[in-house]
């Protein structure tokens, strides 16, 4: 069966030099994800890792074939894999060079700022992606499933992440550390394992993987409160400025510097807002 996909597809939603908003972004990485999973999708039927059906829980090759895009026809499947290849390559520039047009135009994009917050590598970026796609689109959860081999399996698991991102056994040796609890994805709860009581302790590469749902929201553009936080806490709008406030200069700025970023005892930066109410 042939999978494929066409750059215009991809691409052709927003041709100019930068992203708009914020969303934008959001969604042109969400599409290099889908052509990683794509390119995962084509390996395992090269190597003729057809799915079984365990008692019938599975994602059949016509279910996929139906979410995928098949616009863009390759015979030999090594042609086909290099191909999809190429294209993430291409997407990755041209999301890396938009990127950088937005910031310089004063763009607010989510993802880089949570990198710098909490000093994110693309990898771990990567992850967080991963882990968001199904939040955005259920296709994502049949694609999981598929890959897992199992219907039930609608999370990507640590081991479907670094099979998605490395390209060798000894990359995924080496990049499970991010998963570690030092690490920041798991240090500062950016990511949940999730893990079912009946089916007993496993192994790091077999637990599932969530996103937390304030992260998540904090890279859509929504800026609400915590859930974990809210029965507690209150939202002001600030009305005032810093620089309208009035207290001597070098108490402003001794202010200025607290407000731009503090270090909390565990070690978390942590960004406050610039303004008083």
């Amino acid at each position: 069966m042939v999978l494929s996909v066409t750059w215009h597809s991809i691409c052709s939603h927003n041709m100019t030099s930068y992203y708009v908003s914020n969303l934008q972004h959001i969604s042109e990485e969400i599409k290099r994800v889908g052509l990683l999973i794509q390119l995962q999708v084509l390996k395992i039927r090269q190597k003729k890792e057809v799915v079984d059906g365990f008692q019938g829980l599975y994602v059949s090759d016509e279910e996929i074939n139906s979410v995928l895009e098949d616009t863009y026809p390759a015979n030999d499947e090594d042609q086909h894999i290099q191909t999809i290849i190429e294209l993430i390559a291409e997407l990755e520039q041209e999301i890396e060079t938009k990127k950088v047009e937005s910031m310089g135009r004063g763009i607010t994009l989510t993802l880089p700022q949570l990198a710098n917050i909490f000093s994110l590598t693309p990898f771990e970026l990567n992850v967080i992606l991963i882990c968001m796609a199904p939040e955005l689109d259920t296709k994502y959860e049949r694609l999981y499933a598929y890959l897992h081999n199992d219907a039930t399996k609608k999370q990507p698991s640590v081991d479907l992440a670094l099979s998605l991102l490395c390209n060798s056994s000894e990359e995924k040796l080496y990049a499970r550390q991010i998963f570690d609890a030092a690490a920041p994805l798991v240090k500062h709860l950016l990511i949940q394992f999730i893990e079912a009581p009946e089916e007993g302790k496993k192994t790091l590469l077999s637990k599932f993987i969530k996103l937390d749902d304030r992260i998540i929201n904090y890279l859509l553009g929504f800026n609400l409160i915590d859930t974990k936080i809210e029965p507690f806490a209150e939202l002001i709008q600030p009305q005032t400025d810093l620089e309208e406030v009035l207290l001597p200069e070098e108490l402003k700025r001794e202010i200025d510097g607290f407000i731009n970023c503090r270090e909390l005892t565990d070690g978390t930066k942590c960004f406050l807002q610039k303004h008083f109410v």
